[in-house]
C-alpha cells in the first residue's frame, strides 16, 4: 500500500485514509522528549490543487506535537513545478527541495541530483 490512499473524494476523508495515522501511532511509545531536535519525521506530501492543505497537515502537526515530537519536515511536492524548474530554472529561483537530509535550492543542485529528486516524486505520485 503506498503512502496515501487516494480512495476518497474530500480532504477530510484524505486525512482520515492516509497511513500517516499509522506511522504517527508507530512513533507514539516512544519518548521523542529525549531526543529534541534529533528525532526528525521526514513528510512527503503531495500537493494539492485546490486549498485543501491545511486541513490534512494540521492534524498532522497536533498530534505529532501530542506525541512529543520536536522536528517534522513536511514537504509538498508537485513533479510538475519540479519538471517545468528543469526547463525554466529562471521562473523557479526560490523552489528549495528535499534531498536526502538536507534542503536545498533546486536549480543550485547538479543535473544529477535534480534528476533523482524528480524521480523520487514521481515514483511517489505513482503508488498514490
Amino acid at each position: 500500500m503506498g503512502f496515501w490512499n487516494w480512495n476518497c473524494r474530500t480532504c477530510c476523508q484524505l486525512v482520515q485514509k492516509c497511513d500517516i495515522g499509522q506511522v504517527l501511532n508507530a512513533l507514539e511509545p516512544l519518548n521523542l522528549t529525549l531526543y529534541p531536535v534529533t528525532a526528525v519525521l521526514d513528510v512527503k506530501l503531495p500537493a494539492f490543487g485546490d486549498d485543501c492543505g491545511a486541513e490534512v497537515i494540521v492534524p498532522v502537526i497536533k498530534r505529532f506535537l501530542q506525541n512529543g515530537g520536536s522536528v517534522l519536515q513536511v514537504n509538498y511536492v508537485d513533479p510538475k513545478v519540479l519538471l517545468e524548474a528543469r526547463k525554466h530554472p529562471q521562473r523557479h529561483p526560490d523552489l528549495v527541495v528535499r534531498v536526502t537530509g538536507y534542503s536545498a535550492y533546486f536549480n543550485t543542485l547538479p543535473e544529477a541530483v535534480r534528476d533523482e529528486v524528480i524521480e523520487r516524486t514521481l515514483v511517489t505520485h505513482s503508488v498514490l
